[in-house]
């Protein structure tokens, strides 16, 4: 949308909702398989005991990673084209982006479903395909995975193959017409349209080669993680920074108002009057006690004090 290519935008939404929900759903099934564990690198080697899900899975992928004719490589690319159209800049951090998708996909398939199984005995024992409510949305969700970006074919390949884009015109006609006229100077011709694609392909495949590589036979170790690897095992410390910037003041200042504001402030307030009134109506009591001599020695001391009033003041 940032680059005015609102067909482009909601076709990605589209094709997205496919791959996306298919490699959620999957890693549910994964999940469920392994009876809750989720740390991948406790998996491994789960395609042979999980077939449907693997072959899905992997569908799911390809398709992220943007490689023809699935559907993310149809939507991505008329993202890209985009991009390149208003800066090369933006293509090029695009393509960084969609190189960086390939191979974390790749790693996590690897690290899942090939080498060999990780967890344990127990865990292995249990190793099972899901059932039917679970895989048959998987074969659902795979085939659009393959199929959705069909519906928008660029016309360098065939004319009038982008029916989303025809289904969209009356839509975003008016913001189309503003658009092409103000990029019209950053048209993209044919050849550089197959370029473009070609690199943005090339590039995502040698990242998702590179990740299937180097974690298809992914062995788990002790060794501790360091420098920048250290930093990304603990996802940049942003949950140790969260706590410490937000919970623990807030809890500090929960604590304040608890025991300070709460119940030496208000609570110390409140039952300080009740204290008072109990402890001046206990002594107030003592004069009401029966004995005249009282009652005749304080009449005595208030005639006293009326006369000093009386008298100097």
């Amino acid at each position: 949308m940032g680059c005015g290519n609102y067909t482009a935008a909601v076709f990605h939404v589209m094709t997205h909702a496919f791959f996306k929900a298919l490699l959620f759903l999957g890693a549910g099934s994964v999940i469920h398989a392994m009876g809750g564990e989720q740390d991948m690198r406790n998996m491994g080697g789960l395609k042979k005991y999980m077939s449907i899900t693997h072959i899905t899975f992997l569908i799911g992928c390809i398709a992220i990673a943007g490689m023809p004719p699935f559907s993310g490589f149809f939507s991505k690319d008329e993202i890209l084209a985009a991009a390149y159209a208003n800066s090369p800049v933006l293509w090029v951090i695009g393509v960084l982006g969609a190189c960086m998708t390939a191979y974390y996909m790749f790693r996590l398939y690897g690290m899942t479903f090939l080498g060999k199984f990780r967890g344990t005995h127990e865990q292995e024992h249990h190793l099972h395909e899901s059932p039917s409510a679970i895989t048959l949305p998987l074969i659902i969700l795979a085939i659009l995975a393959i199929v959705g970006g069909w519906v928008g074919i660029p016309e360098i390949f065939v004319h009038g193959g982008h029916r989303l884009e025809a289904f969209l015109e009356p839509i975003f006609a008016p913001s189309n017409t503003i658009v092409a006229a103000k990029n019209l100077k950053h048209e993209l011709s044919h050849t550089t349209e197959y370029a473009l694609m070609a690199v943005s392909v090339i590039a995502a495949f040698i990242a998702l080669l590179y990740g299937w590589i180097k974690f298809s036979k992914y062995q788990k170790t002790d060794v501790e993680e360091t420098g920048l690897g250290k930093v990304l095992a603990n996802k940049w410390y942003v949950d140790e920074l969260y706590d410490a910037i937000i919970v623990k003041p807030i809890n500090n200042l929960g604590k304040f108002l608890n025991n300070v504001v709460e119940k030496k402030g208000i609570d110390g307030f409140v039952n300080g009057i009740g204290k008072a009134v109990t402890y001046s109506s206990r002594q107030a009591r003592l004069l009401q006690n029966g004995q005249v001599g009282i009652y005749v020695l304080l009449m005595v001391i208030g005639i006293l004090i009326l006369f000093i009033v009386q008298l100097f003041l």
